[in-house]
């Protein structure tokens, strides 16, 4: 394992593991991940299109064992309650820059969940010595998600506007956001 599995206490008095995601986690996380894009407005998919086999699951999985690379879940038990993935690129003239992308279930939101996945993917991040820059993209009305990467260090490297399409008429723009991590 690159990534020691931390046990954590929530604001809400829970007790819970972030660890690095295993293959055997597959089912567990298309079964977070349909529940995340169920409840979520935030998300470029919908539960319906989201159809993967868990052994497509385990390949995702295990694309996230390269160096620059890395799938985290925070866990109760064994329920998965959120998942950070940094993927890093693997051609050479990118392979400093990962993308990330962060999805915690509705019931487990506000309880410092996120700061916590973010406090350990940057620290992660920084260790790496593949990795200079952190890079993603969120719902331009996502507040909340945009507060946090702020509060992380990201900044806003640009905007496409009406990139997401919400129903037939409703639009929200792309905001782009990077932090160096060296």
């Amino acid at each position: 394992m690159r990534f020691a599995p931390q046990h954590i206490t929530l604001k809400n008095g829970k007790n819970i593991v972030i660890r690095e995601a295993v293959c055997e986690d597959a089912q567990a996380l298309i079964d977070a991940a349909k529940s995340y894009l169920r409840t979520s407005d935030y998300m470029c998919s919908y539960e319906n299109e989201f159809n993967p086999t868990p052994e497509e699951e385990a390949d995702w999985i295990k694309s996230h064992q390269k160096e620059n690379s890395l799938l985290l879940v925070a866990v109760d038990n064994e329920k998965i309650l959120a998942t950070f993935n940094a993927t890093g690129y693997q051609n050479r003239k990118m392979k400093h820059v990962a993308v990330l992308g962060i999805s915690i279930l509705e019931d487990w939101r506000g309880n410092g969940l996120g700061n916590i996945l973010f406090e350990s993917m940057i620290s992660w991040a920084k260790k790496n010595p593949e990795l200079e820059i952190l890079v993603l993209e969120t719902f331009s009305d996502n507040l909340t998600a945009i507060n946090l990467y702020k509060k992380w260090g990201f900044t806003v490297d640009g905007v496409r506007k009406n990139y997401f399409r919400n129903g037939n008429e409703n639009y929200s723009d792309n905001i782009l956001m990077s932090l160096n991590v060296k």
